[in-house]
């Protein structure tokens, strides 16, 4: 029978590719919103928990969106008083507070990145966020050749030494992917940063407008002790001076609702691409009952039972259907990772890869849905199948 299928769709193969083609295309959008929204989710949520603060306090004057300065790896030379990071732990409902001190972002040109690379000074002993990304460095001390990374930062693996700004430095850890700026970074005690930072000739400008890099900070992440005391302890950190105060979750969620607008369009995109792919199985199995009668009454003719056709018929449009699926899963798996790979280029949005998991519950739940739907647009052409008549379609002369 599976012969008999086969040289059926070759002899009609222009019908049998446009109707892989496009079941193919409608599969291929969905696959990929559902790979990239999943990514998103993933992101999002990640990102938020791992990210360990309420509050980002940056300098007024930033010049960045929040977005930028939270989740890309983009050079950030803003600075703010030391002091202020004393001052803020004062207030009260205030549980911890985490400063970090940017220097500059690195290329190949000056260190063994592959990439741009933002280089981040932060305290010596590893806790607060960065101790929740490393957990088997928790409370302990980093030493001054020593530097954590990324989990995106490529080339940084775990002992292996990284030639920085003229010094080598031995990766002591490698960061958990957050979905955040952090997995394009470089962590390095405050003290070595601040030192690289004063004899880098590019940032002179920086010490001579802000003074010395020893008593500059360029972030805090604030964490509070109860979620509802989030906005009373923002008015109280801006009562401070020119800081700029982000709720670290809105931003995430302000990036979602953004991301969610154009999922929206591409879904709509692909739910019409997969209407009219259902549309034209309907038609074509509609169309086949007149094509065919001929061929089908020979069966019948040759003493081919009703059962034999009905099958033959379904067995077609099952291997067209999941035909079709399969293709779109693998061309929508390729657009995904070309689209993955400018999302980690640029990596203005919190995204993270989908697991596992859900990738095989995608791909299971598209091919089961387009295996349905080919069998119930055969359905129609299988029963009037059975119930052809041999002698009926002789008399008509319909056999070919």
């Amino acid at each position: 029978m599976l012969y008999i299928v086969w040289k059926n769709l070759y002899r009609r193969r222009l019908q049998a590719i446009a109707t892989l083609l496009g079941t193919a295309v409608g599969v291929a959008i969905l696959m990929t919103v559902f790979l990239l929204y999943e990514g998103l989710e993933e992101g999002t949520r990640l990102g938020t928990s791992r990210m360990g603060a309420d509050l980002l306090v940056l300098p007024a004057n930033v010049d960045v969106e929040t977005g930028q300065a939270l989740f890309t790896g983009a050079p950030l030379n803003v600075y703010m008083s030391k002091h202020l990071a004393d001052e803020v732990k004062k207030l009260p409902g205030v549980r911890t507070v985490e400063g970090r001190f940017f220097t500059q972002t690195l290329n190949d040109q000056c260190c063994s990145f592959e990439e741009e690379t933002r280089l981040v000074g932060i305290e010596p002993k590893v806790g607060g966020t960065i101790g929740a990304l490393v957990p088997d460095l928790q409370g302990k001390e980093l030493n001054p050749e020593e530097i954590l990374v990324g989990g995106r930062v490529v080339g940084g693996k775990k002992n292996s030494r990284i030639f920085v700004l003229g010094q080598m430095f031995k990766v002591a850890g490698v960061l958990e992917t957050t979905g955040t700026g952090l997995d394009k970074s470089i962590m390095m005690p405050m003290d070595v940063a601040k030192q690289l930072a004063r004899n880098s000739k590019a940032l002179q400008p920086y010490w001579d407008k802000a003074g010395s890099p020893e008593n500059l900070l360029s972030e805090l992440l604030v964490e509070v002790d109860n979620p509802r005391q989030i906005e009373a302890v923002t008015e109280a950190i801006q009562l401070l001076g020119p800081l700029r105060v982000v709720q670290t979750n809105e931003v995430f969620l302000n990036v979602k609702k953004q991301m969610q607008l154009i999922f929206i369009l591409l879904t709509g995109t692909g739910l019409l691409a997969v209407i009219a792919s259902i549309v034209h199985l309907f038609a074509r199995s509609a169309s086949v009952v007149w094509e065919r009668r001929g061929e089908w009454g020979l069966y019948r003719a040759l003493g081919a039972s009703r059962q034999y056709l009905v099958r033959l018929v379904l067995l077609e449009s099952l291997l067209l259907s999941v035909g079709g699926a399969l293709l779109g899963i693998g061309l929508g798996g390729y657009i995904y990772h070309q689209v993955l790979s400018m999302i980690q280029s640029y990596q203005g949005v919190p995204f993270l890869p989908p697991s596992i998991l859900s990738i095989f519950c995608g791909v299971i739940f598209t091919v089961t849905a387009f295996t349905a739907m080919g069998l119930m647009a055969a359905g129609l052409a299988a029963s009037r199948a059975g119930r052809i008549e041999p002698s009926l379609a002789m008399a008509k002369s319909d056999i070919q």
